[in-house]
């Protein structure tokens, strides 16, 4: 599959995971050369970031836009182990079948669509001695508003006015939490995902103080 044919069937999921990633996500990096690898469902990656020099590493190693992790063209890594699992997976250094990956430690997790079906997998790989708990936790809020900013604009491309108030939809609004609730309401009125909801590093301290 060409790259524009890979990032085109991955529309969706890029529109709703790069803004998180790149205006929330990679500005809590601790270290800036912690590289961040969005896959669709098959383990293709469909984008990168970190810092240029891990960039460029990346790109010398042969690893970039179109590098498929799935375990039989990679060997063990944690997109692969997480693909096979269907949940979020830490491989550290030397679990890594890949010489280029026995430095680094990586958390993967699944991304799932508004009907539960998994459309892809985030991972974060730093230096294998950098923290876990913390990145675990900034895996763990990005997947949780990317999946629910997928949430929300569906309901939202589902309506009409004269849907809106059906019994139906009221149904399933009262489903949300009242978080999803806030902002449903503020997308509802033109607004894009707001400041006070993208998740933070108040968040990550707090999910890495329960771990």
């Amino acid at each position: 599959m060409h790259i524009e044919e890979l990032l085109e069937s991955s529309e969706s999921l890029l529109n709703a995971a790069r803004p998180i990633i790149k205006e929330d996500l990679y500005r809590n990096f601790t270290d800036e050369d912690q590289i961040i690898i969005l896959c669709n469902h098959e383990g293709y990656a469909v984008d990168l970031m970190s810092s240029l020099k891990a960039i460029q590493l990346c790109f010398s190693m042969g690893l970039g836009l179109g590098t498929c992790f799935r375990e039989e063209l990679c060997g063990t890594n944690a997109i692969a182990l997480a693909m096979n699992l269907k949940r979020m997976v830490i491989i550290r250094g030397d679990q890594h079948y890949c010489k280029f990956f026995k430095n680094w430690s990586c958390i993967a997790s699944p991304i799932r669509s508004p009907n539960g079906e998994i459309i892809g997998y985030l991972d974060i790989s730093m230096d294998h001695e950098g923290k876990i708990g913390h990145t675990l936790a900034l895996v763990q809020s990005a997947v949780v508003c990317i999946e629910q900013k997928m949430h929300i604009e569906k309901l939202l491309g589902e309506m009409t006015p004269k849907t809106i108030t059906s019994p139906e939809t009221l149904s399933r609004f009262e489903t949300l939490s009242r978080r999803e609730r806030e902002v449903f309401r503020l997308m509802a009125e033109g607004e894009t995902m707001p400041q006070k909801y993208k998740y933070s590093q108040n968040i990550s301290k707090r999910s890495l103080q329960k771990t």
